[in-house]
């Protein structure tokens, strides 16, 4: 009879146990590489809306102040003179692709009195002086900011 004692080397069964570790091992390495590059992925977007945000506002401050149509000098200009203002603004900043879309959601007017803004144009008439909800939106991610358009 021989003795398996002093023999060297793996069984079946340690080898199989062996290719099971290191599979399970380069699977969890997988799963957190794919999830690393959709992170990553959702980043360039978020980045790519918060740059469209910023130049959209900064365009917005370079427009010019729009003068609400019939207004007789006293009217404040409302969200849809702004877009046509916008609309007309030949220097305005384009959007680099068709998968990033950008509007004018909300206007509020500086109230004297108060010192705040409000949706409603304040008694004394346009204080010339609006706050903008802007929104840009990329692939689903939307990001907005308010920016301060002022005649003055």
């Amino acid at each position: 009879m021989r003795s398996t004692r002093g023999q060297a080397g793996f069984g079946l069964l340690e080898a199989l146990v062996s290719i099971l570790l290191t599979s399970m091992v380069i699977l969890g390495l997988a799963g957190s590489l794919l999830a690393a590059i959709k992170s990553s992925a959702i980043a360039e977007r978020v980045q790519r809306a918060d740059s469209a945000l910023g130049s959209f506002t900064e365009s917005l401050k370079t427009m010019g102040y729009p003068e609400p149509p019939n207004s007789g000098g006293g009217a404040c200009p409302e969200l849809a003179d702004f877009d046509e203002q916008w609309d007309a603004f030949g220097d305005r900043w384009q959007p680099p692709s068709g998968d990033i879309s950008v509007a004018i959601t909300a206007v509020e007017h500086w109230q004297p009195d108060s010192g705040s803004y409000a949706s409603t144009c304040p008694s004394g008439g346009d204080p010339y002086t609006h706050l903008l909800t802007v929104e840009v939106s990329i692939e689903g991610k939307e990001r907005s900011a308010q920016v301060v358009v002022a005649d003055r």
